[in-house]
């Protein structure tokens, strides 16, 4: 992954060398100027890799942060901050599954990229019919968090799925568009 910060005509390049395939997603920066930057990194099968840099460009995390799928790859496709207190941010994206891919949610705290919450058995939302993608999350005033994607329907295609969060990770609410296709 890579991260150019230019100001004043001054660039400055910082680069994640993992010895594989890196490629970030989603970048967001808080008003410190501290810059956090998420996608996928891997030799065989690609994991979420989540990293942070400081106003001036140093790691400030150490290590990449990874979400490792243990059946398969993943991708961490969104990052946001947490808009209340700014010391959270989330990421979203999937992760295979045995069978299928599904959507994979993690907060970190922006102090030191450690796990706030993780929904349980490390899966947000997860079809029976097909691969889900988490591909946005936002976070309202109260710290609570949305997530929006897509999943594959029972023969509609895929269809979209919105899941609202609490603070703390529990599972509020959970919404799917589906139509059902029908061809002229």
């Amino acid at each position: 992954m890579y991260l150019l910060k230019t100001e004043y005509g001054f660039k400055d390049t910082r680069e994640l060398v993992s010895g594989s395939t890196d490629i970030a997603y989603s970048m967001v920066m808080d008003e410190s100027g501290n810059t956090y930057v998420t996608g996928s990194s891997g030799l065989n099968t690609l994991d979420y890799a989540t990293v942070s840099y400081g106003s001036d460009g140093t790691d400030r995390w150490g290590p990449n942060i990874r979400y490792h799928s243990t059946n398969g790859g993943s991708a961490a496709n969104w990052i946001e901050l947490d808009q209340q207190y700014f010391n959270v941010v989330y990421v979203t994206g999937f992760s295979q599954d045995v069978s299928y891919k599904n959507y994979v949610t993690i907060a970190y705290r922006t102090s030191d990229g450690g796990t706030n919450w993780i929904h349980p058995n490390y899966r947000t939302y997860s079809s029976p019919y097909g691969d889900s993608y988490g591909t946005m999350v936002k976070s309202d005033d109260y710290s609570n968090v949305y997530v929006t994607g897509y999943s594959t329907g029972n023969g509609t295609g895929y269809d979209y799925v919105t899941i609202m969060y609490n603070s703390s990770g529990q599972q509020q609410w959970s919404a799917k568009i589906q139509r059902e296709r029908k061809w002229k």
